[in-house]
């Protein structure tokens, strides 16, 4: 961060909703795409009848029921009503692209901690179970003699 007399100017950033709400998308977009767009010139060329290329990974199976694939969402009859209908330009398609990709790792990221969790306890219910044979067996053997 540049310094401005002497000092590091302190920048405002959003706090997360309480608890466990969802911040609104566009507010995770548009702080991104007005950055983008202090640093680059975002001014689009035009758009070819195929859209703009696009060969990463798709949306997750939880997302793709409410939103298009991002091959879908960079063709170019989807950019062109996004523009329109939505006022959003090329750069804030691709910007929401990447949020969404990021929610989806973020999600399987999640999931593998919980599976991890499962197998866990998984296996500790195991080793209790064997400890209660053990105990069993020690038991039995002491009335036996």
């Amino acid at each position: 961060m540049t310094e401005i007399d002497g000092e590091t100017p302190i920048r405002k950033v959003k706090e997360w909703p309480e608890g466990h709400e969802l911040a609104d998308f566009r507010d995770l977009v548009e702080p991104l795409r007005e950055a983008l767009g202090a640093a680059y010139d975002l001014s689009a060329s035009e758009i070819g009848p195929e859209g703009l290329p696009y060969d990463g990974y798709n949306i997750g199976r939880k997302g793709r029921g409410q939103i298009f694939s991002p091959d879908e969402e960079l063709s170019a009859e989807r950019l062109i009503e996004s523009e329109r209908d939505q006022g959003r330009d090329p750069a804030t398609v691709i910007l929401s692209i990447a949020v969404q990709l990021g929610i989806e790792q973020g999600r399987r990221m999640e999931l593998e901690d919980v599976e991890r969790k499962v197998e866990l306890i998984e296996r500790m219910s195991q080793i209790l179970d064997i400890r209660a044979l053990l105990l069993d067996a020690r038991a039995g053997s002491k009335e036996s003699s």
